[in-house]
Parts: C-alpha cells; structure tokens; sequence
C-alpha cells in the first residue's frame, strides 16, 4: 500500500540528459563486472551500476539503472553515507564525534556469488580504543537493489551514552537532476517556474530549507521510508530508501533537506546506550526503480 501510494506521488516533472559510460571489464561464471581501483569498487549488473568509493568521500559516488541519463549521486557527495556518529561517555557532559564522510576507509573486504556483491568496510579504534564501526553494502544480482548496514561494536570499557548516528536516506543526491521527493505522508516538487531543486535553491539563497520531514514513524509503529525522483523525457527514476526493522532505536526521523550546493536525504537517530562488549545496527534497504 506505502509502495503504491509512493509510486503514484512520484509520477511527474521534467528533466533530459545523456547516458554515461559504464565499466564492461568480464568477470569470468558472474552475471556482472567489479572493479577495483585505489580508492573505490565498481559493480555494473545486468539492471543497474554502483560505484563505492572509501576515500573523501566515503559512500556510494554513482548509482543509476541502466540507461538512466543521470546520475542519482550528487558528483561530490555520496550516497548511502555515513555522515555522523556520536556519543557520550558516563560522567561526562561532553560529547565525543566524528564525521564519518572524510576519513578515508580502509579497503573492504569483497565476497562474490552469482546473487550478490558485498563489501565489507572496517574501521577500529574510532573516538576511543576499541570502539569499531563497520559498514556492509549488499548489492544483489538479480535486481537494482541493495543493502547498507551500519554497525557499532562497544569493545571498550566504557558505557556509550545516547549514541546518535546520520546515516543516508539515500545520502547526497544531484538535485540538479532531482524534481521530486516524497515520503509516505506527503511529496514535494520544486516551486515554480523552477524545474529542478538546484535552481529553487539558488534562487532562494538559504543555507538550507526543508523540503521534507516524517518523524512519527516509531510512534505510530511504520516502517520509514523515502524516496527522490528524476523523470526525463516520459521516463521517471526512483530511488527508494526504506529503514529496516532495528531494535534499540531512542528516536528516528527522516529529513529531505535543500541547500545550494546539494540536496541531503538523511535517516537521524538515537540509539539507547550501548553497554561494553555489546553491539548495534542499522539497516537501509535501497530499490531502483523505473516507470
């Protein structure tokens, strides 16, 4: 029913462009291509092409199903991001925090089926010895479809105290491109005579505004979900992100947010406190699609 009502919310708006190249390199007994560079992996699927990158920016720097002519990325910002993650510690009333977009990352770890791609990042001693954080994407095969999770392993000894992270619903998109976002409840276009959110935001000359915000979604015991859009000479693509089922979650909300230089789609959330030895994660499901 929330799929329905969100395919329907998302069928307007004009935009035109042409295609970009994608990597072909063979993969020998695999339906798809992975490349691996100094800073990134490429996977081009039958339906659809990803690229990750592990070095400023850390995330996914392209995302589109084939022959889509743009690009959902913005060129500069990824995707499916880790932006944020902070703490507090027990007896403290300062916070500990870390931007997570910057960093280079180590190289993943790369698992291979004829069902999926997954990439397994990892990053230790974050903030405080023995805090890790790890980010695993899931790229299927069969379909234009993925998922990010994003774990926090407590290996110290401290108590981590209302743990927050921002993570990307889906991230940074090209609002040049972008004309429209929704989510469940409500979408949103640019105003007119503005075709795109990249010229609204020009003209408007705010840092930033919002466009879109669902934070009732716990309370009212539905799964968050969001979407942006791009639909070009008849043809409309969409990018759906939807927050997986997650225990220990404070609060959660999702935000679409406009500014000059780009368009940010982003879940914000509080975790309950994060005990020594214990674990927690969160899971963004993504889907292309195209009508």
């Amino acid at each position: 029913m929330i799929r329905n009502m969100l395919l329907f919310l998302m069928l307007f708006a004009l935009s035109c462009g042409e295609d970009r190249p994608a990597p072909n390199t063979p993969a020998p007994n695999l339906p798809y291509t992975v490349e691996e560079s100094a800073d990134g992996v490429t996977c081009t699927f039958p339906d659809y092409h990803i690229a990750l990158q592990y070095g400023e920016p850390f995330g996914i720097v392209s995302l589109r199903l084939k022959g889509q002519p743009w690009d959902f990325v913005h060129p500069q910002l990824p995707a499916g991001d880790w932006e944020w993650f902070w703490f507090q510690e027990e007896g403290r009333t300062d916070t500990a925090k870390v931007k997570l977009l910057q960093p280079r990352w180590d190289a993943p770890q790369i698992e291979t089926s004829p069902e999926e791609v997954v990439l397994r990042f990892r990053r230790a001693e974050v903030l405080r010895p023995g805090i890790t954080l790890r980010v695993e994407y899931h790229l299927r095969a069969a379909e234009p479809a993925l998922v990010a999770e994003y774990s926090i392993d407590n290996g110290s000894s401290l108590t981590l105290k209302n743990p927050y992270v921002m993570v990307g619903f889906p991230g940074f998109t090209d609002h040049a491109w972008i004309n429209t976002v929704a989510n469940p409840r409500s979408l949103r276009q640019p105003l007119p005579p503005y075709t795109n959110f990249l010229d609204e935001a020009k003209a408007k000359g705010l840092a930033e505004y919002p466009l879109l915000r669902d934070d009732t979604a716990l309370a009212e015991g539905r799964q968050l979900k969001g979407m942006v859009g791009i639909s070009v000479l008849g043809t409309t693509y969409l990018l759906e992100a939807t927050h997986l089922p997650t225990p220990g979650l404070r609060q959660i909300f999702s935000a679409h947010v406009n500014k000059p230089g780009y368009l940010t789609s982003h879940l914000y959330v509080s975790m309950a406190d994060l005990a020594p030895g214990a674990s927690r994660s969160l899971a963004v499901q993504y889907e292309l699609i195209r009508l």
